[in-house]
């Protein structure tokens, strides 16, 4: 019993570290997804074009307004709202945005929750805004994506 026991032990540790690697994997994905997320915004902001390099979104998304409540709509029709909302945020006078904070919480293999924290900057480099943003996103056929989210203050956002 005293020779197996090691041989086990290896195996356990082996399989806890295939299991980091995978997780540390997962994180690197999602972090690319925001990545990307923010790309897309200011390329809108900067050349007016809202391109889909990556898909960012499900096909259906359920989006969460503290004003109007839950909705469920198309990947298409949300890109169709984010150039209203971009469009907007040009208005006042934002050139850019960038992610201040990003964290991420695994819940599974294929669910992980990201909250965020965004900062809107003006021409001049100065901060217009600031704002919280919390997403649930999940990996389907292999990619990792937002299957719902909410917009709120940068004062909430979740200490992942």
């Amino acid at each position: 019993m005293k020779e197996i026991l090691p041989i086990f032990w290896l195996l356990y540790m082996a399989l806890m570290s295939l299991t980091t690697q995978a997780k540390q994997a997962d994180v690197m994905e999602i972090e690319a997804v925001f990545a990307a997320y923010m790309d897309k915004y200011n390329d809108y902001l900067r050349h007016g074009e809202l391109t889909n390099k990556t898909q960012l979104y499900h096909d259906k998304m359920m989006v969460l307004s503290g004003r109007s409540g839950a909705a469920v709509t198309s990947a298409n029709k949300f890109n169709e709202q984010v150039k209203g909302f971009l469009d907007n945020l040009k208005k006042q006078g934002v050139t850019r945005v960038s992610w201040e904070k990003v964290g991420i919480q695994q819940l599974s293999d294929s669910v992980a929750i990201v909250s965020n924290r965004a900062v809107r900057y003006l021409k001049t480099g100065e901060v217009h805004n600031r704002v919280g943003a919390t997403y649930f996103i999940n990996k389907v056929g292999g990619s990792w994506k937002i299957s719902a989210f909410t917009v709120h203050s940068p004062n909430t956002v979740l200490p992942i």
